[in-house]
């Protein structure tokens, strides 16, 4: 019986850390990103610099790497659109081992729906401002896959992204998203420019509903694909 007392004790402690860490963190949406190039100022994982080669190869326009600057976990985000620009592609790895490696996929609908595609999980929209969807372990050959099947699927058309202006497109996303979570209370500023924003009770509760339950049941038709080696690796 003590053991039982024991996990659930665990797994009690578990998901009140990720409440108050919810409830603390705070989300930079614009602003934290500085463009860098080789040498880079932080040594690259190799799932950041292989992803970022098999974009080239297969053809997509290199908008520009990054590095976060004010973030509490340091990585590098390398930003690549389709010829065709109607998928801007971002490929974020932190730098550290264990951080969050992941590919994200974006596309702005006709119609006003925006689409994301990523091979990890990650954090959710609870505000519906993205459609997302995972392909866990994906390759970037195979996300894009995926994600194609998803335009068509919408029936709307894709608009273009700016080969420019690749970074602003990226984060004008998130800011819509973070301005959408603040009007539905699940998120508050959490700086006077309404650059970045911090979980509120509600919302904090919402992300362990939506990120830790829902989420996990939606994906586990995919344990299979947890066996994938991911690039890099």
């Amino acid at each position: 019986m003590w053991l039982l007392y024991t996990i659930g004790g665990l797994v009690l402690a578990f998901f009140l850390f990720v409440f108050i860490a919810a409830l603390c963190e705070r989300l930079r949406l614009k602003g934290d990103l500085a463009a860098v190039s080789e040498p880079f100022p932080r040594k690259p994982a190799p799932y950041w610099l292989e992803t970022r080669e098999e974009a080239r190869r297969m053809g997509m326009r290199h908008g520009g790497d990054f590095a976060n600057m004010k973030s509490l976990i340091k990585g590098l985000q390398s930003l690549w659109v389709t010829q065709d620009r109607h998928v801007l592609v971002a490929i974020d790895a932190g730098s550290s081992a264990g951080s969050v490696k992941k590919t994200s996929l974006r596309t702005r609908l006709e119609d006003g729906r925006i689409l994301e595609s990523s091979d990890n999980p990650g954090l959710s929209d609870m505000g519906g401002t993205i459609d997302k969807a995972v392909l866990i372990n994906a390759g970037l050959k195979e996300l894009m896959g995926f994600h194609l099947q998803r335009i068509v699927k919408s029936g709307s058309p894709a608009l273009l992204f700016k080969l420019d202006s690749l970074l602003d497109e990226y984060e004008q996303i998130d800011l819509e998203k973070g301005r959408r979570l603040v009007e539905l209370g699940l998120a508050r500023w959490a700086d006077p420019e309404q650059a970045s924003i911090r979980m509120t009770f509600r919302g904090a509760v919402k992300h362990l509903q939506h990120d830790y339950f829902k989420q996990m049941k939606e994906l586990r038709g995919q344990s299979a694909r947890s066996s994938i080696r991911r690039a890099g690796s």
